[in-house]
Formats: C-alpha cells, sequence, structure tokens
C-alpha cells in the first residue's frame, strides 16, 4: 500500500471532504495492518519458544528429527510473514501521518 501525494487545491471545498474521506479509509487500514502485525507477532514468538524443548540438552531432543525441525521451519516462515506485516504497517503509518499533515496544512491555509 502507497500513499498517493494528491493535488488538492487549497480553496477547494471537495478535496477536504475527499481528504477526511481518505484519512477515515488510511485510519482503518492502519488500525487492521496494527492488528495483523501483533498476531503474526505472537505466532513468530510462540513458534520459536516451542522450539527450545528440542534444543540439544533438553528432554524432548531425540524427537529433533521427527518434530523439531519442523518447528523450526514453520518458525522461518512465520520470521517472513512478520516481516511483510511490519512492512506494511510502517508503510500505511507513513501514508496516515502524511494525509494527517496535510489535512492540517488544508484547514491552517483556510483560517
Amino acid at each position: 500500500m502507497f500513499c498517493v501525494i494528491s493535488l488538492f487545491q487549497p480553496g477547494d471545498d471537495d478535496s477536504e471532504l475527499e481528504l477526511r474521506a481518505a484519512l477515515r479509509n488510511a485510519s482503518a487500514r492502519f488500525r487492521l495492518l496494527k492488528t495483523r502485525t501483533v498476531y503474526s507477532a505472537v505466532a513468530l514468538l510462540s513458534s520459536v519458544i516451542a522450539c527450545l524443548p528440542f534444543l540439544s540438552g533438553h528432554g524432548l531432543h531425540s524427537y529433533w528429527n521427527s518434530v523439531g525441525q519442523y518447528i523450526v521451519m514453520l518458525s522461518m516462515v512465520l520470521l517472513a510473514g512478520f516481516a511483510y506485516c511490519v512492512g506494511m504497517f510502517l508503510a500505511a503509518w507513513s501514508c496516515l501521518r502524511e494525509l494527517r499533515s496535510e489535512l492540517q496544512g488544508l484547514t491552517e491555509g483556510k483560517i
């Protein structure tokens, strides 16, 4: 998701309404991506913690080849998903910040 630089004219009343609608949409998208990022972080953390009993020196190390290595592979996949969610979250945050500053500049120009 990329934030498009708008070409709103300061004197146009429709531009403020469109900007407010875009801000509401960006806020909803930001909240959704924040939730997804938290869920993916929890999933990654729990899969990494689930690997610990299968490491050398622990009681379940004898099951490393049958279970442990697959949990590590799951952790690697979840890491890629987490990185994607964080990237999307940061892009949405940047877009929301930009829209807020543009709306603030638009409203200050009216006064």
